[in-house]
């Protein structure tokens, strides 16, 4: 199977995704990682004759900032050409016809607690939400009930899991059951429908007691690279790749944020500058 573009530069030229790849996009709060998942989801749905994968994505939004009017805008840009001029309607067909083509490619699930999201995978497993496998799944926040599931501390597990489930004793709910359940659920979904995927997290500081450092990307104390990892181990073996995002303190010369990607694991020294436009992102 061939590699899943992402029309994401600084992923693509540094990451071919295959079935089971699991890339985090790891940062603070309005460093783009919503805009870029959504840029992955336009690619994959897209027709291959308009630069996609004309395969079918899966987006599970668990922080409800998921915007369908911006995916539409995206997928319009790039039918009209007006995102790295991957061509225009052509052959008497139109943008319109061409855009429900791509969304009925895409699906959207919204989930308000772990419990849903467990469903919703091992519903995707099934083939209960779509009569194709995914080719990519979406996750927008995968640390969005962190707090929630870290307060329901469940009783001491005397068992471990899989004898609970051997002896048919239920698991307790708790952060370390959950995400367990989720990283298995997850990889059972990819292994299934040789399928990749791409989720976000926040991050539990912003890095504003760093500075920017040049493009070896240096780390020290207090650096805007520093990481820290706050999900269970279980969620963190299962992340094969991690981009970290932060936001620039300088502003582009048309007044555009500029956002910054570092990769992290692998780790790899250059920054990559990139704003958000109407059609998308572009590279700095």
């Amino acid at each position: 199977m061939e590699p899943l573009a992402t029309s994401l530069p600084f992923v693509d030229s540094a990451l071919a995704m295959r079935p089971g790849h699991v890339l985090e996009l790891c940062g603070p709060s309005g460093t783009g990682k919503t805009e870029l998942l959504t840029q992955a989801a336009a690619t994959c749905v897209l027709p291959k004759r308009h630069g996609g994968a004309a395969a079918p994505a899966l987006f599970v939004d668990l922080d409800g900032c998921f915007d369908a009017l911006r995916l539409v805008q995206v997928l319009d840009a790039r039918v009209r050409g007006g995102q790295g001029g991957l061509g225009t309607p052509s052959g008497g067909e139109s943008a319109a016809g061409v855009l429900e083509e791509a969304l009925g490619r895409f699906y959207l699930v919204q989930c308000h607690d772990s419990l849903e999201f467990l469903a919703v995978l091992r519903a995707a497993r099934a083939g209960s939400l779509a009569p194709e496998n995914f080719r990519l799944i979406l996750l927008d926040g995968v640390g969005a009930f962190y707090w929630l599931d870290r307060s329901l501390r469940g009783a001491p597990e005397a068992l471990d899991e899989r004898e609970r489930e051997e002896r048919g004793v239920a698991v307790p709910y708790s952060l370390g059951a959950v995400h367990r359940s989720v990283a298995r659920e997850l990889s059972a979904l990819l292994q299934r429908h040789r399928a990749s995927a791409i989720a976000t997290k926040a991050t539990l500081s912003d890095g504003s007691t760093g500075r920017e450092r040049d493009n070896r990307g240096e780390r020290g104390p207090g650096d805007l690279w520093a990481f820290r990892e706050h999900l269970p181990k279980a969620w963190q073996d299962l992340v094969t790749h991690r981009l970290l995002l932060q936001r620039s303190q300088r502003v582009g010369g048309d007044g555009e944020v500029v956002r910054l990607g570092k990769w992290q694991q692998p780790e790899a020294p250059q920054v990559h500058r990139f704003s958000i436009g109407a059609g998308g992102i572009s590279v700095r």
